[in-house]
């Protein structure tokens, strides 16, 4: 099985921005970099309950896609294009897990990754974020 990976950061950093109108689609099959990243996604904190209400209260780094998330993996669910992308709401990934985001701030970490040095796309990608705020959240569209 292929694991392929798309980013979609958000339109801006506002509570009510939530969609994508860009679509950034990384090279085949970098199982090694997909599966870091989607270790990030999977983090979880062991500290106290205290810790992780304090944490909620600032601007998470990670977390799902609001329910309203609009983007272009859509799909078109019936007519003459079925299964194409369009735009639209878009709540899970190709494999039907939740839609999950990380902020750029996290992706960063990942600028020197050796899936990253050795793709010249995966380059560009990582500039292309450099330029967003840190707190911009990116989807993390897995197909």
């Amino acid at each position: 099985m292929s694991l392929d990976l798309t980013l979609m950061p958000f339109a801006g950093v506002a509570d009510h921005c939530h969609f994508s109108n860009t679509v950034l689609r990384c090279q085949t099959n970098c199982r090694d970099l997909f599966e870091e990243i989607g270790a990030e996604i999977t983090h979880t904190t062991t500290h106290s309950v205290e810790y992780v209400n304090k944490m909620a209260e600032t601007k998470p780094q990670r977390g799902l896609v609001p329910k309203n998330f609009a983007c272009y993996k859509a799909k078109i669910p019936d007519g003459t294009m079925e299964g194409e992308e369009y735009y639209g709401e878009v709540q899970e990934d190709a494999y039907g897990n939740p839609l999950p985001y990380l902020t750029v701030r996290i992706l960063l970490k990942f600028k020197n990754h050796p899936g990253v040095l050795r793709h010249k796309i995966h380059q560009a990608i990582w500039a292309y974020l450099e330029h967003l705020d840190l707190d911009t959240k990116v989807a993390i569209f897995f197909h």
